[in-house]
């Protein structure tokens, strides 16, 4: 992203200058890119353009809006005389700072260094903003934390902590209800998700059982809001959220490295990271359903579903079913 200092101050400049946080605004018109050197820059993705830079902190996340009004940022900075943070760049900063920045003029609205009430330093893995663009839920580890700040009239509204999300030091994962109403943290056992008022932190629901062992990773609705996943780098788990049974649970996908990155799309597929590549996984019902009548050609016989289906109205899933 450079321009960069000369000389480089780290221990291994290939990693102090690697690109570690991207975004793209709701429209699909910009792309946002951060590095470690604090370098933040956005391109017109019609035709590449540069159209600004700025410079933060060592960039760790970032994160857009739903309503591409602002972005946020993690940022990262390690102490430059500890010699073993100069050889592990993504280890434990001796410095965390969260951004909320105005995208269409880049200027910094909320500015905060996190520390717990102790004075410990953690380090920030997630950004995830509200459905509305309200909130801004961040997630931290070592020790756990999770906070929540206000986008508008920008502020710190909830610090969670311990027994308050079923943490202590690991990784925990967020994500907001589809209405905006009920954050969802996944504590770092992986023993629960539980459901908490994100303005308050109060629990307001039963939560989800858990499914797998506390990791890296992510949490996140279907696009229609029935389905809940859970993803780590071992495995991908699913809710039903009508009733908040589980699923599926600890299904393998490519590899087991990663850091469990996922992302649900509106037109039915999740796309989840791993160190080869990102898999795609169809997870509508109607794909599944259209695909096996095009095998099938036909439905099932009333015999057949009797059969299969001992006790259920007969409801053909093919347009075109048997007599």
């Amino acid at each position: 992203l450079g321009p960069f200092a000369r000389p480089d101050p780290s221990a291994q400049p290939a990693a102090h200058r690697r690109v570690t946080a991207l975004g793209v605004s709701p429209d699909g018109r910009t792309v946002l890119a951060g590095n470690r050197d604090g370098v933040i820059k956005a391109w017109s993705a019609e035709d590449g353009r540069l159209l600004w830079t700025v410079r933060a902190d060592p960039v760790e996340q970032l994160a857009v809006s739903p309503d591409g009004r602002r972005f946020a940022t993690i940022e990262s900075t390690i102490d430059p005389n500890d010699a073993v943070s100069l050889q592990l760049p993504d280890g434990f900063p001796s410095r965390t700072r969260v951004q909320l920045w105005d995208l269409a003029d880049h200027q910094v609205v909320l500015s905060t260094v996190v520390t717990d009430p102790d004075g410990n330093v953690p380090k920030g893995k997630m950004l995830t903003f509200s459905p509305d663009s309200r909130l801004l839920a961040v997630p931290f580890l070592g020790p756990s934390i999770v906070h929540v700040y206000q986008v508008e009239q920008p502020r710190l509204l909830v610090a969670l902590q311990g027994d308050q999300i079923d943490s202590q030091f690991g990784n925990v994962a967020v994500t907001f209800s589809p209405d905006s109403r009920r954050l969802l943290v996944r504590a770092d056992s992986g023993d629960a998700i539980i459901e908490l008022d994100p303005r308050t932190g109060e629990p307001i629901g039963p939560g989800y059982p858990g499914a797998e062992r506390g990791d890296y990773g992510t949490i996140a609705f279907s696009a229609d809001a029935r389905w809940l996943f859970s993803r780590t780098p071992l495995s991908l788990s699913a809710y039903d959220v009508s009733n908040r049974r589980l699923l599926f649970n600890d299904l393998p996908l490519a590899s087991n490295m990663g850091e469990g990155s996922m992302a649900v799309a509106p037109d039915g597929y999740l796309y989840a990271a791993t160190d080869s590549g990102v898999a795609r996984l169809d997870i509508d019902p109607q794909h599944w359903e259209d695909v096996a009548c095009r095998l099938a050609g036909r439905s099932l016989t009333r015999e057949e579903w009797d059969q299969l289906l001992p006790g259920r109205p007969y409801a053909p899933a093919c347009a075109a079913a048997p007599s």
